[in-house]
């Protein structure tokens, strides 16, 4: 008879906590290199259906995620992949950006041809960034003062660099 081998499952759960930490904190750094690029260029990506077409685009610091009711028909293939300037896209700032989305850049799109869920950058960078702090294994979680220090200082920075760039 084969003997089976006995899972090590606190071995098994802590690789799976780390894959899953460095998956998260591959996302955060994706979402940043696109929120960045999102300011000078807008970029969709789409992939058509039988009917419908999942679509997830980016433009000026918000990412939409939604599904295209009517598609277009000069487009030739299943996958589509567009990138503009953010200089030709004024009228997405004037008809979408400002009329669909709140003070916090959440909003959607229900109409005849879209279905979209805006969401500014920030909040999936946020979670994935929280999940890779938390899922990373460790054994203490206890900070000096000096640490703790240090990072108010450099949040405090950071929010005034944010602040001064406001005002301009």
């Amino acid at each position: 008879m084969l003997q089976l081998r006995q899972m090590n499952r606190p071995r098994l759960i802590r690789g799976l906590r780390i894959t899953w930490a460095v998956t998260c904190a591959i996302a955060c750094v994706l979402l940043t290199v696109l929120w960045v690029r999102s300011y000078r260029y807008y970029d969709s990506l789409s992939y058509s259906f039988s009917a419908k077409a999942p679509e997830i685009c980016w433009c000026e610091g918000l990412l939409h995620v939604g599904l295209m009711k009517e598609l277009p028909t000069s487009e030739v293939g299943p996958l589509r992949v567009q990138t503009h300037r953010i200089s030709r896209m004024e009228r997405w700032q004037r008809e979408i950006q400002y009329k669909h989305t709140n003070a916090l850049g959440f909003g959607g799109i229900n109409d005849s041809h879209e279905f979209v869920l805006i969401s500014p950058f920030w909040c999936p960078w946020i979670v994935s960034g929280v999940c890779a702090a938390l899922l990373w294994p460790s054994k203490t979680r206890s900070f000096t003062l000096r640490t703790l220090l240090i990072v108010t200082a450099l949040l405090a920075a950071v929010l005034s660099l944010a602040v001064c760039a406001a005002r301009k």
